[in-house]
């Protein structure tokens, strides 16, 4: 329904059938309404190879909620950490335009704040699933303070494993057994993360160490 604001001789706003009537500015606009009748233009290659894009990445980030809830923590009055973590990995995580839909997990940040990342960051292999972790003593004093978070990904059934305090951080090192996982795809990544108690505490980046099988 219309409305005439000034008489049969002003300004209208509102709908006439098809046509929108709006005030912009002080002047009279009007815009069609689409026709509900005609069928829809067909997506372009473009949008449908965008659309399988974010489809392929939702699915892909499912399974990290948990993590990316933690590993965002600071985002989240601003935002849901997962939708910080997908407009985050979305610009950067697939491998390339000739195989879009391959996504690189070299790429792939669970975690982003402004701590500092690990130096000198080392895995080691100790046989029979049991692997080793290594690092520099932190120059960041606040940093010394965070504990170690580590992601396990099994990329055969497309699952998470991870606990957000395998180790301080001012420990220097840190071991992690893969149990029934050994055998598998498995990407290893790290992050630290930030007290609780500490009102806005900062993660590291995510670090990525290679797959384990």
């Amino acid at each position: 329904m219309a409305v005439l604001e000034q008489g049969i001789f002003g300004l209208v706003s509102g709908r006439i059938g098809s046509r929108v009537y709006y005030v912009r500015k002080g002047k009279q606009m009007v815009r069609e309404l689409p026709n509900p009748a005609l069928p829809k233009k067909a997506p372009s290659d473009a949008q449908i190879k965008q659309r399988e894009k974010f489809r392929v990445l939702q699915k892909f980030l499912k399974p990290f909620s948990p993590v990316l809830k933690t590993g965002f923590k600071n985002y989240a009055r601003q935002t849901c950490p997962k939708l910080k973590a997908f407009s985050v990995n979305y610009p950067k995580i697939y491998a390339s335009e000739a195989a879009e839909l391959v996504l690189d997990l070299t790429k792939l940040e669970l975690s982003e704040d402004y701590g500092p990342a690990l130096s000198n960051l080392q895995m080691e292999d100790k046989g029979d699933g049991l692997f080793g972790l290594s690092w520099e003593k932190p120059k960041d004093i606040m940093n010394r303070n965070n504990t170690l978070a580590l992601v396990l990904y099994d990329e055969t059934q497309h699952e998470v494993n991870y606990t957000f305090a395998l180790a301080p951080v001012s420990q220097l090192q840190a071991e992690f057994h893969l149990h029934n996982l050994i055998g598998r795809r498995v990407h290893v990544f790290v992050f630290t993360v930030g007290p609780k108690l500490v009102r806005k505490s900062p993660n590291s980046v995510t670090q990525y160490l290679g797959m384990v099988f």
